[in-house]
């Protein structure tokens, strides 16, 4: 299928920065309608080049296009693709970039009639939100995964992985079970040991402040994400509340381990445990490098 226009319900940083990568896609020279609730924002998303068209009408959005990217928090993602079934053509493909999947896919696939749906997740972002923060460059080497089951239709999924191929990612095929659970360790998990790393600094900081004027450069790169907003965050991790729980046990019994080796004293057990975890990491910057050659 040639695609020639594409909407995009959400323009903000992920709906913004896809569009503007899309119009430096040679490949694709057709059209970008930004669809949103905020004509304001919508208006800057046209004046920053992620759009060419912007509508508040979600279904003259959607009414002439053979691609809808839906790309507003998680909860809001079925009842959409709900909302636009009656106005979209039967071929139209939809696809998301949701952070969780099993339930988001689930919901959709129960709709009658059935859309042509897959469920994507671009593992690409910011603490920032917004479109005035959108990068064409965000999606470059940054791995998308994509959670076809057996209802998806395979040229669907052709076209959505091309979609997010042409845009720059490394596309991974996951079932929505398999990609929740994992995420829920690499993604969602550090945003609670961020946001629990500032709040034990903050309670030190509150009997005295001095406590600010010690803190480290690995403090402030591992609460980074302690920065990301809170409406969208809370919603991502009670959609995966399960998972998360799951990490957040895996977490408290290796640190409980590591505190029995402190306690213990033994220098080469804490050696020891400090450079598996540099050793690894060391690994996935060296992998990163290679792909991006």
């Amino acid at each position: 299928m040639k695609i020639k226009r594409i909407a995009l319900i959400g323009v903000g940083l992920i709906g913004g920065s896809l569009g503007m990568a899309l119009k430096q896609d040679r490949k694709f020279a057709g059209t970008v309608v930004g669809v949103g609730r905020n004509q304001e924002k919508l208006k800057l998303a046209r004046s920053l080049g992620a759009v060419d068209e912007i509508t508040t009408d979600i279904r003259r959005g959607v009414e002439k296009v053979e691609l809808v990217v839906v790309t507003t928090p998680v909860e809001t993602i079925a009842p959409l693709v709900k909302r636009i079934l009656p106005c979209i053509r039967p071929q139209t493909v939809i696809t998301d970039a949701g952070s969780i999947k099993a339930p988001v896919v689930e919901s959709v696939e129960s709709l009658t009639p059935r859309p042509l749906f897959v469920g994507s997740h671009p593992l690409a972002g910011s603490e920032k939100s917004g479109v005035r923060h959108a990068r064409k460059d965000l999606f470059k080497d940054a791995v998308c995964v994509v959670t076809p089951t057996v209802r998806t239709d395979r040229e669907a999924l052709f076209l959505v992985t091309r979609l997010w191929r042409n845009v720059g990612c490394r596309v991974v095929e996951l079932s929505p079970c398999q990609h929740d659970q994992w995420v829920a360790v690499s993604s969602h998990l550090p945003h609670v040991l961020a946001s629990s790393l500032v709040e034990i600094t903050a309670r030190l900081a509150r009997k005295d402040k001095r406590v600010k004027q010690v803190l480290a450069a690995s403090f402030m790169d591992l609460s980074r994400v302690a920065s990301s907003d809170p409406e969208l965050w809370s919603q991502i991790l009670l959609g995966n509340r399960e998972a998360v729980l799951r990490g957040i046990r895996l977490f408290q019994r290796e640190v409980a381990s590591f505190a029995r080796i402190l306690k213990e004293g033994k220098g080469r057990r804490v050696k020891a445990r400090l450079r598996r975890g540099k050793m690894f990491r060391y690994s996935l910057l060296r992998e990163k490098e290679d792909v991006q050659r």
